[in-house]
């Protein structure tokens, strides 16, 4: 497929990726899996810049987007900061560092995994948690 191809296909599999549900779960997994299981190159460019195009706008950013993005920055299988694409121009290495800075640094938000999401959502027992009012 042509690259032109690869991103509109690509593009319309991150409208996919919003609230947390078993759509965005499926959606996500399969950008990772084709992340890690492509060996183009050029495949996983088009990939990142399809994603980081929709972190460039203005917020709110899509949930599943996000957790999809932070999932490759963080997770060591998909080797991401290894890619030659990250090291072509300063610019893109700084823009990425700074994404992943933002990921990592912040204490109280942890990243649930989807898999233990997905099964939470779909599991008997639900949680409703509610704010406290003073």
């Amino acid at each position: 497929m042509v690259s032109v191809g690869q991103h509109h296909l690509l593009s319309a599999m991150v409208l996919h990726l919003r609230y947390p549900n078993a759509h965005t779960h499926w959606f996500s997994s399969l950008m990772l899996h084709l992340f890690l299981e492509v060996r183009s190159a050029q495949f996983r460019e088009i990939m990142t810049k399809v994603l980081l195009e929709r972190f460039l706008v203005h917020r709110p950013h899509p949930w599943g987007a996000l957790v999809t993005f932070i999932e490759l920055l963080r997770n060591s299988k998909y080797d991401f900061w290894n890619q030659e694409f990250i090291h072509v121009a300063p610019e893109v290495t700084a823009l990425l560092e700074n994404v992943r800075t933002v990921a990592t640094v912040a204490p109280d938000f942890e990243l649930i995994p989807l898999s233990r999401l997905h099964d939470s959502l779909y599991s008997r027992r639900s949680f409703c948690y509610r704010p406290r009012y003073l």
